[in-house]
């Protein structure tokens, strides 16, 4: 942190407590720019979240925050802002995630207690302060083709020959002709275990929604009961999702069968857009921290691929593509 930053911290600091005085406590990050500090006061804890204007936008932060908190979804409260700096002060929901809580035992009633806040994010509307992309055609395409640059190309290090090139484009055009069908929500985009605080009562805190986007009424069920950092066994992933389905504001136009097609294929462009972010994580960032992610994901897209005949020519590939994955990784860890 330049002087000139830790400077421009204290000054919000200073006015967003009033005075008061304060100690500090750096916490471990996310995959952003913006880094956090855990702030105590002889009154309270807050969070202090610090996000370089040129490189992070607070505004879209503060007005989904806001929204979704006025739907019932529990999104720390603002307690101070400097939107031109990109300071936050933030309500502190402590330091236990859902990932941490998941066990044998609770995750079910963890999982239930997420569906919760996953709802009612899929009945706001709009936001009208910070209007919502929507995860559209090019938007996931562009996606998909980065998988084939950052994951085949570069770290796999495969060649993309005719052949495999047919593959890919005919993959890619089944799912985006697919995604085209999906009932179109509210969709917070990054829900899953690291992103979902455990707070008293067993209420759930949501965090990381600044990138929600309209998209696929799958897409945030498929993040948190496909989790790329955790994984169930397929026959409990598919209870939960008729769980999940039952849960829906009625009427329902579509059937449990149709609603678990578009789980999975969403969740298949999902996991291949993983693909890309893990290995990009490592070949550009120089983070191994989610080479053991790119393992769990994979294996997300082999259960999906195999099981629909659509996808016949892309199985084809996965075996080889598995083998050098270990092999590429293994030598990382090595080094």
């Amino acid at each position: 942190m330049t002087v000139l930053r830790t400077q421009q911290q204290d000054n919000f600091l200073r006015v967003a407590l009033k005075g008061q005085l304060w100690e500090q406590t750096a916490l471990a990050g996310d995959a952003s720019f913006r880094r956090y500090f855990r702030i105590l006061t002889s009154e309270a804890t807050y969070l202090l979240m610090d996000a370089p204007p040129n490189l992070e936008d607070c505004h879209g932060f503060v007005a989904i925050a806001e929204q979704f908190r006025a739907f019932g979804v529990l999104t720390p409260q603002i307690y101070g802002q400097d939107l031109n700096l990109g300071f936050l002060l933030l309500q502190d929901f402590g330091d236990v995630l859902l990932s941490q809580a998941l066990d044998v035992d609770r995750v079910s009633a963890l999982y239930q207690a997420c569906f919760e806040p996953l709802l009612k994010i899929q009945q706001v509307p709009a936001i009208d302060a910070w209007p919502l992309l929507r995860f559209d055609e090019s938007l996931a395409l562009t996606e998909l083709a980065h998988c084939r640059e950052w994951f085949i190309d570069k770290f796999l290090n495969l060649a993309i020959d005719k052949d495999l090139a047919t593959c890919l484009d005919d993959t890619f055009a089944l799912l985006l002709a697919d995604l085209k069908t999906h009932p179109q929500v509210c969709v917070h985009r990054d829900y899953h275990s690291r992103n979902l605080m455990i707070l008293p009562e067993n209420k759930i805190g949501v965090l990381d929604f600044q990138d929600a986007v309209m998209a696929s009424i799958a897409y945030d069920l498929v993040s948190l009961l496909r989790d790329c950092y955790v994984a169930w066994p397929k026959a409990q992933v598919r209870t939960w999702v008729a769980v999940f389905y039952d849960q829906l504001p009625s009427p329902v136009a579509f059937s449990l069968s149709q609603f678990q097609r578009w789980f999975d294929w969403q969740g298949l462009q999902r996991h291949l857009k993983c693909l890309f972010i893990f290995a990009r994580k490592y070949l550009r960032d120089g983070s191994k921290n989610y080479l053991a992610d790119l393992i769990t994901t994979f294996a997300y897209i082999e259960d999906v691929v195999n099981d629909y005949p659509e996808f016949s020519a892309l199985a084809s590939y996965l075996p080889a593509w598995r083998l050098k994955m270990l092999s590429v990784i293994s030598g990382i860890l090595k080094a």
